[in-house]
């Protein structure tokens, strides 16, 4: 099962607790439903029922989350939220990387999101220098350049 969120309209300035969002459904491509949140802590309203149902059944087949040191079946917020929160990160991350590049080093650790960057923006140029300075590393911009 593919499900995706398409036609994202996110309201950071509206946010409070919660993102501020809309955005449609669509399930194997087909469009299912919608999801909504008014970002004042609630919970993520996903239309219609049906679809809830369906997507708790496949929260169920995706690694559990953790809270509080407990781990917890994802169920279909879960589902939509962690969707969601993947699409905003890419978008940002695209952003970045509109005037510089990230990248990250072969064998090096890095935290969640934590990335080298030179301020080069993607090119033959960047990519030279971090051939010459950093044999290996991944460079992030090639990966959402091929992202949609």
């Amino acid at each position: 099962m593919k499900v995706e969120l398409r036609n994202i309209k996110h309201m950071p300035s509206l946010s409070e607790e919660t993102e501020c969002f809309s955005a449609t459904i669509y399930v194997d491509g087909v469009k299912r439903g919608t999801a909504s949140n008014r970002g004042t802590g609630g919970n993520t309203d996903i239309h219609p029922r049906e679809l809830v149902t369906e997507l708790n059944a496949y929260g169920k087949t995706l690694p559990p989350w953790n809270y509080n040191g407990k781990d917890h079946e994802k169920d279909a917020e879960h589902v939509i939220d962690d969707l969601l929160g993947d699409e905003l990160q890419r978008k940002q991350l695209k952003k970045l990387c509109a005037k510089k590049t990230l990248f990250r080093e072969k064998g090096k650790t890095y935290g969640e999101g934590d990335y080298d960057v030179i301020k080069i923006p993607y090119g033959p140029a960047a990519i030279a220098w971090i051939q010459k300075h950093c044999p290996g590393a991944s460079i992030l911009n090639e990966t959402l350049k091929e992202a949609p």
